[in-house]
């Protein structure tokens, strides 16, 4: 196998598990940039590159993360996982998740206070903050990035905020959010990208070029992005807590091949592997420079079917012609011909959680999720004989060119083939995948999200007709609307308990829509060289302002 160097960008396979809340797992990005690249041939037994590598680290404070290619790194419009993981170095939010999946204010001083009638909510903010280009983080400084969040034409987080009718300025350091109802979920999602605060200074030089030199509140601040495949960050001196930051500098790397990553990160070329592709687990644990870290995960994989958008995302809504978005029952005829526990089992050693809803099973709400069907395919083919349509079904089926991914494309060939569906697959680079799905230049998408411990980002983004990513284009029929209003429900409920019984008519509905085939939820598999110290598994990933390089 090649080694890949440092110089060479790549991605790890299904990053979901290790990424901020409210972002996209598209699976890879772009083939590495060749030009800045050295390749040798057998980097996993270079020991002695290993050790050099080692040392630089111990001396620099340096270390180089594997994952995946990043779109921009702009907090109102990225999209992707990789960046969310980069930004989240950069970019804090007014709120984080801890260790035990427990809400905790970051950039605010407490948990958001609600007035008794739920329509106002004060958040006070930390006056010991600045921006990493030394501009004050105050009150007028977060109402200006949640506007941008909230207004900014091509928001990827509107949709999240679009329940906020305004936000006010009460004094230096408090805000005040004017809701048009009672939004149960606030803090989760101001701890995802809707919650991450920009410097003003910063937007007003840049405007929509923010990411290209994003300047936020955080550990580090951005250095430079020399190629698409490649973002370099080093410590903010600026940072409230810059003293407690032992890294002077991280290189985030895109690979494109998890088995490359894993070789790199054996032979000490890379330090952390964001997220580890089960079928290359046995290299890692074997090594006994690498420890291996796992949590379960929140996000989901699955195939998105573009119901109605037939203009793309900019434009209204409405039937797409495809036989598969016309008529529901071919929508079940395709997911009762997968066999989820065994696409699992076979591309990931049954290592993830399956699971047919948004909502994964390491979480409360999973108590609300519907009962997952088992495979079936003499009624996947009843069910194409009822239709409108003769089989074979054509079915077009975008995937990213991760290796994982294609593998669970060439499964659902097979499989859905037994029922009756000839499934075309088209491999695209990752931010491509994006792309066409924005125009709304796809049938069917294998992708994934990276929820939460609440889910309602992962719920109402992508499956309510105003969700900030209605990449099905949902929202022209009478189901459409029984989703939205069900979803609007579990908003204004505070009480958890509550809230849980009230995801399961929405849940319901989602399934018998299928405008969604979750198939699993993948769990966080993080490895990292044994050198390194503090490396903890959080909702939202790996907090690198935690992270050292041991003497």
């Amino acid at each position: 196998m090649a080694l890949v160097t440092l110089m060479l960008g790549a991605c790890a396979a299904d990053p979901v598990g290790d990424l901020e809340e409210g972002t996209t797992d598209v699976g890879t990005g772009d083939d590495a940039a060749e030009d800045d690249a050295e390749v040798t041939e057998d980097g996993a037994d270079d020991e002695a590159g290993a050790e050099d590598a080692d040392d630089a680290a111990a001396d620099g404070a340096s270390i180089t993360v594997a994952g995946d290619q990043a779109d921009e790194l702009d907090p109102t419009t990225a999209r992707t996982a990789a960046a969310s993981v980069i930004l989240d170095t950069m970019c804090y939010a007014l709120y984080t998740y801890d260790t035990d999946a427990e809400l905790q204010p970051r950039l605010a001083t407490e948990l958001p206070d609600t007035s008794d009638d739920g329509l106002t909510v004060t958040i006070g903010i930390r006056d010991d903050v600045t921006f990493n280009d030394g501009t004050p983080l105050d009150a007028e400084a977060v109402k200006i990035s949640l506007d941008r969040h909230r207004e900014l034409p091509d928001s990827a987080r509107a949709g999240e905020m679009a329940i906020i009718t305004d936000v006010e300025v009460v004094d230096e350091h408090t805000v005040s959010l004017a809701l048009e109802a009672p939004f149960a979920a606030l803090g989760a999602t101001l701890a995802g990208p809707p919650g991450r605060i920009m410097s003003p200074a910063q937007l007003e030089e840049l405007g929509d070029d923010f990411g290209g030199d994003p300047v936020c509140a955080g550990p580090f601040q951005f250095v430079e992005r020399p190629d698409q495949d490649r973002v370099i960050v080093e410590r903010a001196e600026e940072f409230y807590d810059a003293d407690e930051v032992q890294l002077d500098q991280i290189t985030f790397v895109a690979i494109d091949d998890n088995a490359v990553a894993v070789s790199n990160l054996r032979s000490g070329e890379v330090d952390v592997v964001s997220a580890l592709a089960p079928v290359n687990l046995d290299d890692a644990e074997g090594d006994g420079n690498i420890e291996v870290f796992r949590r379960p995960g929140t996000g989901y994989v699955g195939f998105t079917i573009n119901l109605g958008l037939v203009d793309g995302m900019d434009k209204p809504v409405g039937q797409v012609d495809t036989p598969i978005a016309q008529d529901p029952r071919l929508r079940e005829a395709f997911e009762l011909s997968l066999d989820r526990e065994l696409i699992n089992e076979i591309v990931y050693d049954g290592l993830h959680d399956v699971g047919c809803t948004a909502v994964s099973p390491n979480v409360p709400f999973a108590a609300a999720n519907p009962e997952c069907p088992e495979r079936d395919v003499e009624r996947a083919m009843e069910l194409i004989e009822e239709s409108d349509y003769d089989a074979p079904i054509e079915v077009d089926l975008m995937v990213s060119t991760d290796p994982d991914r294609m593998r669970i494309a060439e499964l659902t060939q097979s499989m859905a083939a037994e029922a009756g569906f000839e499934v075309n697959v088209r491999s695209l680079e990752a931010t491509t995948t994006i792309d066409e799905a924005t125009a709304g230049d796809y049938e069917m998408w294998l992708i994934g999200f990276g929820g939460g411990p609440d889910p309602d980002t992962a719920l109402y983004r992508m499956n309510h007709s105003q969700g900030g990513s209605n990449d099905s284009g949902v929202g022209f029929t009478d189901i459409d609307d029984e989703i939205d209003a069900a979803l609007d429900a579990t908003r204004t409920e505070p009480d958890q308990d509550a809230r849980i019984e009230l995801f399961r008519e929405p849940l319901e509905l989602i399934a018998e829509r299928r405008a969604i085939i979750y198939l699993y939820h993948p769990s966080q598999i993080v490895g990292a060289r044994d050198h390194l110290t503090g490396i903890e598994l959080r909702p939202n990933g790996v907090d690198f302002a935690q992270v050292g390089v041991a003497d």
